[in-house]
């Protein structure tokens, strides 16, 4: 392992951020560039190259301090620049540092050199520092905001200068507020004593530029740096420091870059990009490639350097890899000077696939209150359903809708997470049909009722004369129209009116014989009825009396 670099002057910017575990172990990440002209050596005998930097961690008191070391390990080469990356720990319950119990409230965690580079046109302070700072509370995790790459270090003579600053916070979806840092004023908050005298730069949101009518009153060679402090709403913060040399190289651009990709938990997702550089031709031909910064680890760069340069930014994040991540990436050309770059910052969000629907009404339905069930919520999770394009709002796995009018319907139904992200819908699309109405009852037959002329008779029996009885009936609903027929086997021996209700027959001399007695008539609608009875005589004694005769119901 090597010592750290004796010319802190080759320092040419960097970041550093912290976070802080339940159990109040810290863990420190510091980046930063170095100039170095032997580049592809140093990343070539990494492992020999790689050294500890130390930092200071001051307590909430402000007073009490502690050494974090982190190890630094040479990562990447931007022609005569190399970028280092490091990860250092400190236990703040330890003894040694702030234990046996870490107090609550505040920790600052700084990096610092003696000496810069001169020739900075916008300041005359030489030395150089980081800082991160983050809240510290017993049994509760925390994180300061993080950098996920690097902006550019090359300005264009006579182009827009524009380098990417964004940071993200401990989740990803933290809303941040960004500072330019000087050191004009120590009573504001943007104060830092390694801050340029004067900015010249403007902050675009979560961008850093400087116009072109600008830069093109430097001389190649000349150097500029600005400073950014990235904080939450919580008061946590990490810096970001950049040295900015002026060239006479043009610099690469992207084609596009979207600023959000939502992706589906379990599928893949790939974004097409290209990257081209005005050096295109005589008397100069810059290749352009592409590189993959900060980013989880299920996202991959497939790239073709060139002029222009294509690749694939692939996602593909598995099932339960729900969150909000950041990547990083840029577009640099291969100048042997100074390499421009184009960096970008993107924000990858990976959300809950569509749930299932289990129980659902058929295409076609005259439910009005049909009952749905779902499937696929992770614990933690819940369901928000929306009718008809009405808002989401939660609803149980087992959900029944109410008072639904006939015609088409849309149901859908999505997860969301445990953290709050929003899921892939699914839907089901079905129709409430009109009721089908009751088929028309049929007219029934009207009904014979034999009457006794004298006591009542036995159950399925009726006493009559030897030759005549009388009959009545009941006539179907709606009534009867036209004439109604008797018949008595066969033959018809009444034509009645369609009021008529009762009538006398003659059933001819008791005997053995079966007599049938048939009524019909049509409706009012026009039906026509019939009903018939078949009797048989029979002649029981009863005690003490005269024979009679009795007819027996058959049919």
């Amino acid at each position: 392992m090597a010592a750290a670099p004796a010319d802190a002057s080759h320092l040419k910017g960097g970041h550093v951020s912290a976070s802080i575990s339940d159990a109040g172990s810290m863990t420190v990440k510091l980046h930063w560039l170095e100039r170095d002209t032997s580049c592809a050596d140093t990343l070539a005998d990494a492992a020999d190259n790689s050294y500890d930097e130390s930092g200071t961690v001051t307590a909430p008191d402000g007073t009490t301090t502690h050494d974090v070391d982190v190890f630094m390990v040479p990562t990447r080469c931007l022609g005569s620049t190399i970028i280092y990356d490091g990860v250092g720990t400190l236990d703040l319950n330890d003894p040694a540092a702030f234990g046996p119990v870490a107090p609550d409230g505040l920790y600052r965690i700084d990096f610092s050199s003696c000496c810069r580079v001169g020739g900075i046109i916008n300041s005359s302070a030489r030395g150089f520092s980081l800082g991160a700072g983050l809240h510290h509370a017993a049994g509760q995790a925390s994180a300061s905001p993080y950098y996920p790459g690097m902006t550019a270090t090359g300005a264009a003579r006579n182009y827009l200068y524009s380098g990417d600053v964004t940071a993200f916070g401990a989740n990803g979806t933290d809303l941040l507020s960004y500072l330019l840092m000087q050191r004009a004023d120590n009573t504001l908050t943007s104060y830092s004593d390694t801050a340029p005298d004067t900015n010249v730069v403007t902050l675009s949101g979560s961008r850093a530029e400087v116009p072109g009518s600008v830069t093109g009153t430097w001389n190649v060679g000349n150097y500029f740096v600005y400073k950014t402090k990235a904080s939450d709403a919580a008061g946590n913060f990490a810096e970001q420091d950049i040295l900015v040399q002026i060239t006479d190289n043009q610099p690469p651009a992207f084609a596009e870059v979207p600023g959000l990709v939502t992706v589906v938990e379990g599928t893949t997702k790939d974004v097409a990009l290209a990257a081209t550089d005005p050096d295109n031709g005589t008397p100069k031909l810059d290749s352009v490639s592409m590189t993959l910064g900060s980013s989880p680890s299920w996202t991959t760069l497939e790239q073709t350097p060139g002029n222009p340069a294509t690749g694939t930014l692939r996602f593909a994040p598995a099932v339960g890899q729900l969150g909000t991540y950041p990547v990083s990436l840029d577009a640099a050309d291969d100048d042997p000077a100074v390499v421009l770059t184009d960096a970008r910052t993107m924000t990858v969000r990976v959300i809950p696939a569509a749930p299932r629907i289990v129980t659902k009404p058929a295409d076609s339905s005259s439910d009005t209150s049909p009952s749905f069930s779902f499937e696929g919520a992770a614990e933690g999770e819940t369901y928000e359903c929306s009718l008809d394009g009405a808002d989401f709002t939660t609803c149980p796995a087992t959900w029944q809708a109410s008072g639904l009018a006939v015609g088409e319907h849309t149901l859908a139904v999505r997860r969301r997470g445990a953290s709050g992200e929003q899921g892939e819908p699914a839907e089901y699309r079905w129709t409430v049909a009109a009721p089908v109405p009751a088929p028309a009852p049929k007219d029934p037959a009207p009904v014979l009722a034999p009457v006794a002329t004298s006591a009542p008779a036995p159950a399925r029996a009726v006493c009559a004369s030897a030759r005549k009885m009388t009959v009545n009936w009941r006539a179907p609903r709606g009534g009867l129209s036209g004439r109604i027929l008797v018949r008595v086997d066969g033959k018809i021996v009444k034509r009645l009116s369609s009021t008529t209700r009762r009538v006398t027959v003659d059933v001819g001399r008791a005997g053995k014989r079966l007599t049938r007695v048939a009524i019909t008539a049509r409706t009012t609608r026009g039906v026509a009825v019939r009903t018939t009875r078949t009797y048989r005589p029979c002649t029981p004694r009863r005690p003490g009396g005269k024979p009679s005769l009795m007819l027996n119901k058959r049919g």
